[in-house]
């Protein structure tokens, strides 16, 4: 069950989130977004150190890495609807959290992340 975010303290400020991460998935369900199975590093990945680059490439030959996105994601201060927003990047940040503690978490293993936020 989806617990309700308290916007209110929001009225005034915006806070946008741009993540990128690569990880192995089986079938892509188990992400907390939608994400899309690859064959190469995608450009918004940018360079990766030889260890990540081999643990990607191995992802990649099984058939099992997968990459989701979040750009210009969260808070506006305009925009009423954006809850649903601010929900996926609170879902994407607690899933990147888990890492933190495991290295497995929901069946998924983390090969690279970026994250990035903007406020105003």
């Amino acid at each position: 069950m989806q617990e309700s975010i308290d916007t209110s303290y929001y009225r005034d400020s915006e806070l946008l989130f741009w993540i990128y991460v690569l990880c192995t998935s089986r079938t892509g369900e188990n992400l907390p977004v939608k994400g899309k199975q690859v064959s190469k590093i995608p450009k918004e990945v940018g360079s990766l150190d030889a260890d990540t680059k081999a643990l990607v490439f191995h992802a990649i030959d099984q058939g099992m890495c997968w990459f989701f996105k979040l750009e210009a994601k969260g808070w506006r201060s305009h925009d009423r609807s954006g809850a649903k927003e601010v929900q996926q990047v609170q879902d994407v940040l607690e899933w990147l959290k888990a890492f933190d503690s495991r290295n497995i978490v929901d069946g998924s293993e983390l090969l690279f992340a970026a994250i990035e936020s903007k406020g105003n």
